[in-house]
């Protein structure tokens, strides 16, 4: 089943989805101090701004 996470945060929830066998086909998060963390998760991460 495919995914789609807003309101991201560190991406806590995407982890537990793609160990349960789901697919994230989309993650957002506003919070640039969140950035790095998130993209330590073995996810795919494409960063830009849209402020």
């Amino acid at each position: 089943m495919k995914v789609v996470s807003l309101f991201s945060g560190a991406g806590g929830l995407n982890l537990g989805f793609k160990q349960a066998g789901f697919e994230c086909m989309w993650a957002n998060e506003y919070d640039k101090t969140i950035w790095e963390t998130y993209t330590a998760i073995p996810l795919w991460v494409v960063r830009f701004d849209l402020s």
